[in-house]
């Protein structure tokens, strides 16, 4: 079961986001305006977000610009009858995982989920799994785990990550060169920052 809100300022589209999702047995909780999803937000992190564009005083893109900066890690997909194309693009631009437009049909909006969270949840426990074998020395089974992942996600920067932990300790190179693509795909991921630092100084511990 994932915890999702749903921000929107028709009641209807509300209440019909609500009605389909925990139909799949989820938990939902809606709001009328960013404000009070962003309040909501800072309190406890949904593990998906849905979010309308045109909302009163703070817009969509305002709050995914909010989201963005403060570095939240959940998927947000947008539900909305905007369809200008630099509008779309701007949101995709800072980190939305889908746009869906109304109208939508429950199908859409579940085939949306299972892209978004699916995909986002699986990669989050196939990582903790090879970094917890690459702890316990498990390394041949957590270089499978990897190339798994390469071909699964060949456009996240978390297996080139995990390849760079592998290499680490034998070939710091090759670690570089992979946390280098890492960053490529996300020069905010702070993870591999931190492991190129180490590689850079020296400092294995």
């Amino acid at each position: 079961m994932a915890k999702i809100y749903a921000i929107d300022d028709e009641s209807s589209i509300r209440r019909l986001i609500k009605m389909i999702m925990e139909e799949q047995n989820h938990e939902v909780t809606t709001f009328a305006t960013a404000e009070e999803g962003l309040k909501a937000i800072e309190e406890e992190s949904p593990d998906l977000l849905f979010t309308d564009l045109g909302l009163p005083e703070m817009n969509g893109i305002e709050l995914i610009k909010i989201v963005e900066e403060r570095l939240y890690s959940f998927p947000i997909v947008v539900v909305s009858e905007i369809t200008v194309a630099d509008v779309i693009i701007e949101a995709f631009k800072h980190g939305i995982c889908d746009f869906i437009t109304k109208p939508f049909t429950p199908t859409e909006l579940i085939e949306s989920f299972e892209k978004c969270y699916i995909s986002t949840e699986t990669l989050s426990k196939k990582k903790k799994e090879v970094i917890s074998l690459i702890e316990a020395g498990g390394n041949l089974r957590a270089s499978k785990l990897v190339s798994k992942l390469f071909a699964n996600f060949p456009n996240s920067p978390v297996p080139h990550y995990l390849f760079a932990l592998l290499a680490f300790s034998w070939n710091k190179e090759l670690a570089r060169r992979h946390l280098n693509a890492a960053l490529a795909l996300d020069p905010d991921y702070e993870e591999a920052k931190e492991l190129l630092g180490k590689i850079g100084s020296g400092d294995e511990n």
